[in-house]
């Protein structure tokens, strides 16, 4: 079972690359189901079984206000102040419950700029996965999203239609954030995403590993 921590500012690529990597994920399992066919021995039929209840939990509370604007007919930049701590709720409330169903894959998909944000991400996580199964741990994999140049963060930034972040809040990110690599022991695997033209790559040699601890009788 993975955690998958995404770290980075907002319009650094974290979402689409979320949504790539599940599909990847979705793709692969799918076709282990079919060469599965009708499986021939317990080992086969262990993973077919865990193959039909695949569960993947996304952690995120943009997603939230984003469904609520969506719900209201309204912008993510309009709600914002009303339901963020709703949002903030709601983040927590999914990754603890992806826990407590002992989800495959759970990604958190949030900012986590700072050692001390994520310190506080794998505390909840180890607090949770105790109350569970003592020795229940998910593999914690981090990929750090580099800072896009200036020029090209300012146009992602502005092409987001009703998403306004304020510079002084962007600003402020800019100045807590730490590399993940500043507290890199503390995790399984750390990848630094620095060049997007190596994405597909990247994600394709994650979902195999992914895929291989997943499934390791197949």
């Amino acid at each position: 079972m993975w955690l998958v921590i995404l770290a980075g500012v907002p319009a650094a690529g974290k979402s689409f690359f979320r949504e790539r990597f599940v599909r990847y994920v979705t793709e692969a399992v799918g076709e282990l189901y079919n060469d599965l066919g009708t499986p021939m021995d317990e080992h086969e039929w262990a993973a077919k079984n865990k193959a039909v209840s695949h569960l993947i939990v996304r952690a995120s509370s943009d997603d939230i206000i984003d469904r609520i604007a969506e719900r209201q007919g309204s912008t993510y930049s309009k709600v914002f102040s009303t339901y963020k701590d709703e949002a903030e709720i709601g983040f927590w409330h999914n990754l603890r419950l992806g826990i407590a169903k002992k989800a495959e894959l759970i990604i958190a998909d949030r900012t986590f700029v700072s050692e001390k944000s994520r310190q506080r991400l794998l505390s909840v996580v180890e607090a949770q996965e105790r109350d569970i199964h003592k020795t229940l741990r998910y593999k914690r994999v981090v990929f750090d999203f580099a800072t896009p140049p200036a020029d090209e963060w300012k146009q992602r930034l502005n092409s987001r239609e009703g998403k306004h972040i304020p510079q002084s809040v962007l600003e402020d990110m800019l100045k807590r954030r730490t590399p993940v690599r500043s507290d890199a022991y503390v995790y399984d695997k750390v990848i630094e995403m620095i060049n997007p033209e190596n994405q597909p790559e990247i994600i394709k040699s994650v979902v195999r590993e992914y895929m291989a601890d997943t499934f390791p009788d197949k």
